[in-house]
């Protein structure tokens, strides 16, 4: 245990002593030095044992999560072959079960990296692309994107695996976020109702089986 927070102390300082403003397209972003691009390699964890859960974000509406709902969950359903993976994200409904949207994600370099820190998703229920790079993931505990589509290109989302986002911990993944993506606003999409939510379909449209 002490290993693991030792470890985890010097991530956040190594991590926050090297932002400094970086420049993207028409976008500053701190998180993109060349020297924490291997907190940002997703390829680097292997595969994704268990589902993930959006805990909080830093703006209010998403068209690509279900809007406002809550209890967003990502699912990756197949390993990444190569830069391309075969996803599934869902969200809680007004009634009961879930919504599903099914895509595939590409993986590519933001400017300036050389790591795969970039991420194209593409739905497979309608003509939508839309992007978002990796600012920081651990392995076990946390994970950190940067939506490019949100709040001016600002916007930022952290997301835990099922084994851990019900014990509403904080930890150095959210004073990371923090730092990158500032400490407020905050609207939170994980509350333990999500433990109640129902699995059931609500849509199947997936060119695959459920």
């Amino acid at each position: 245990m002490i290993a693991r927070n030792n470890l985890s102390l010097a991530t956040i300082a190594i991590f926050a002593l090297q932002l400094t403003v970086n420049y993207a397209g028409a976008y500053f972003y701190p998180e993109l030095k060349p020297y924490v691009q291997k907190y940002q390699d997703v390829q680097r964890c292997g595969a994704m044992p268990e589902d993930y859960h959006l805990v909080y974000r830093n703006y209010l509406y998403d068209s690509n999560y279900g809007g406002t709902s809550k209890c967003v969950k990502f699912h990756k359903i197949q390993r990444y072959v190569d830069v391309h993976g075969l996803t599934k994200v869902s969200w809680a409904t007004n009634g009961s079960g879930r919504r599903f949207m099914h895509g595939h994600d590409t993986l590519t370099s933001m400017p300036g990296n050389t790591v795969r820190n970039r991420h194209t998703y593409t739905s497979h229920h309608e003509p939508a692309t839309w992007n978002h790079h990796t600012v920081f993931m651990d392995c076990i505990s946390c994970y950190i994107g940067r939506h490019h589509y949100a709040r001016n290109g600002y916007g930022c989302t952290l997301w835990r695996p099922a084994s851990l986002v019900s014990q509403n911990r904080t930890d150095y993944c959210d004073f990371i976020f923090d730092v990158v993506c500032g400490s407020s606003p905050k609207y939170y999409i994980y509350d333990s109702a999500c433990e109640r939510a129902s699995e059931t379909v609500v849509t199947n449209k997936a060119p695959w089986s459920e």
